[in-house]
């Protein structure tokens, strides 16, 4: 059964239990009255059938590489993502399912579990998964998805300690306001310049390109047309 919770104590679950779930990182921050969807662990016996299903075969392409049968695949199963299937995966605290779970929401159209991948987004609990939250706020591009983004930003590229998705961050940022016109990047050019001289192994400049080419993927999959202001993008049937 799906619960809430408002923080989870990784404590009391071994190193590797915690590795395993990608809970590699154990750090404080301001947003525990959100609250965590959460089934398991992703490594109980009865939670194989659902890896099996919805994760195993799928969750090493996302944000790597997309062969056509891979996305063929997709679009055959799409008529059997139903919410409550996304809501179990994304319940699981484990990066492997809750990449699927994240994914599953675009392909799915459903933008309202944003309210779920934001709130995961922003605690950061397991490795991995933020560049998938990151690629559905950039697809569904909505203005909650824009608060979510921007509250990551905010806490996190003051966290000079912890090299989490900021950079991934604000590629979606720039890639937000390339689409919408806006210019919110500028909010935080200083606050990335000041990350980066703490973490001088972070790539300095960013970019759109990336996440462009993650959204269009997806676009690709549901059959919609890419965005037409990629006039260099080209369209695979």
């Amino acid at each position: 059964m799906l619960r809430n919770s408002n923080n989870i104590d990784f404590t009391q679950f071994t190193y590797i239990e915690r590795h395993l779930m990608g809970a590699t990182v154990l750090h404080e921050h301001p947003f525990g009255e959100l609250p965590t969807q959460y089934i398991g662990t992703g490594l109980e016996k009865d939670y194989e059938p659902l890896h099996l299903k919805w994760v195993d075969e799928y969750y090493l392409h996302v944000g790597s590489d997309y062969p056509n049968d891979w996305i063929q695949k997709m679009r055959s199963v799409k008529t059997e993502i139903k919410e409550d299937v996304i809501l179990e995966l994304l319940g699981h605290i484990n990066w492997r399912p809750r990449t699927m779970g994240a994914y599953f929401a675009m392909v799915a159209d459903m933008p309202h579990l944003l309210e779920i991948i934001g709130s995961h987004l922003l605690k950061s609990e397991v490795c991995f998964v933020a560049k998938t939250y990151l690629i559905a706020i950039a697809y569904f591009n909505t203005p909650w998805g824009m608060n979510y983004l921007q509250r990551y930003l905010d806490h996190y590229l003051g966290q000079y300690h912890l090299v989490f998705d900021q950079r991934e961050a604000m590629e979606t940022l720039c890639y937000l306001d390339q689409i919408n016109g806006t210019k919110y990047l500028i909010k935080y050019q200083e606050r990335w310049a000041e990350f980066i001289i703490h973490q001088p192994h972070c790539q300095k400049e960013i970019g759109y390109r990336r996440v462009e080419s993650e959204v269009q993927i997806i676009r690709k999959i549901n059959k919609k047309r890419p965005l037409a202001m990629f006039k260099e993008w080209f369209w695979l049937s």
